[in-house]
């Protein structure tokens, strides 16, 4: 048996979409094209709300940012029509596998895609180094949802000190290469 706070929290994970979404009113879905039958299908899976889930952001570097685009209508997950934030945390959170059916809207044309669920650990940052007057870690998740993340990976400087060699060189944002 562990001691007290050992292993507290060890191997905690959460699946994740890696999208933002926000919800559409049908009548408005209409107007970008989607179809009837959609329509007809949503709007019977929730007569009260009627709405679509459209992304409208992605994490960057995740596998969502290369199968989404920004515009596209979440119809379906797992193979039951979504409709809100709800419907979504259930099929992520009952899918067996890594891998997630998703079926979407765009430019319109209906899309049946495999998306591949990411994990996001709920210990938080697991490695920081000072040095050189800097603090330097793994990206944030908050900074990846903002879109930043240089072409080819590197650490994240999150902090640096007046008066240091990070300030005088200007080591702000990233470190990609040394």
């Amino acid at each position: 048996m562990a001691g007290a706070g050992e292993g507290e929290g060890l191997g905690c994970e959460v699946r994740m979409l890696e999208v933002e979404l926000e919800p559409v009113p049908l009548a408005k879905a209409s107007s970008f094209g989607l179809s009837e039958r959609w329509i007809s299908a949503l709007a019977q899976r929730d007569s009260v709300r009627r709405q679509v889930l459209r992304v409208q952001g992605r994490v960057c570097g995740s596998c969502a940012a290369e199968v989404f685009q920004d515009g596209d209508m979440l119809l379906a997950a797992g193979g039951r029509p979504i409709t809100c934030f709800q419907d979504v945390e259930q099929c992520v959170a009952e899918c067996s596998t890594a891998e997630l059916p998703v079926t979407l809207w765009r430019h319109g044309e209906e899309l049946s895609v495999q998306l591949t669920l990411s994990h996001e650990s709920c210990q938080g940052t697991g490695r920081i180094v000072h040095w050189a007057g800097m603090q330097v870690q793994s990206t944030h998740r908050p900074v990846k949802e903002k879109g930043f993340l240089p072409a080819g990976g590197g650490v994240f400087i999150s902090r640096w000190h007046h008066g240091s060699p990070a300030h005088r060189y200007q080591l702000w944002r990233w470190i990609t290469s040394a």
